[in-house]
């Protein structure tokens, strides 16, 4: 449980990270892109893949599957979180008219980063924490 939940943050902590980059490599200065404006674009552009992705990894939880199928839970959850943000997004951005298409644009860029991020957390949690310890410290 506690690997599951080192995922969790790990994978918030790199999706700032990587947003953050991206926003640096625009031409905002690094401590703007990093402090200020990474979490508020990922609020905005990804509000309802966080939301899907949490009620997925909480009833994954409840459903308690195997460790084999754990592996990657969440690294699916994140990209199917980040499938429904975009198809959510994209019909608000249609239904509003105008630049808020552009909308859905962000969502992708969010999401795209989201899902990297959870990778990386997955790789770094079962990588080097889990496959790092001996099997009598399993």
């Amino acid at each position: 449980m506690a690997n599951r939940a080192l995922e969790v943050v790990l994978t918030l902590v790199f999706t700032l990270i990587f947003g953050g980059a991206f926003l640096w490599a625009t031409g905002v200065p690094p401590g703007d892109a990093f402090l200020s404006r990474a979490p508020g674009v990922l609020i905005a552009g990804f509000w309802v893949g966080l939301l899907v992705w949490i009620a997925l990894l909480v009833i994954s939880a409840v459903r308690g599957r195997g460790s084999e199928r754990r592996r990657f839970n969440n690294l699916t959850c994140a990209a199917g979180a980040a499938v429904v943000n975009f198809l959510v997004l994209t019909v608000i951005g249609f239904s509003l008219g105008g630049y808020s298409i552009l909308l859905s644009i962000a969502s992708a860029i969010a999401g795209a980063a989201f899902v990297a991020a959870a990778g990386l957390a997955t790789l770094v949690v079962w990588v080097v924490l889990v496959h790092g310890k001996t099997a009598a410290e399993r």
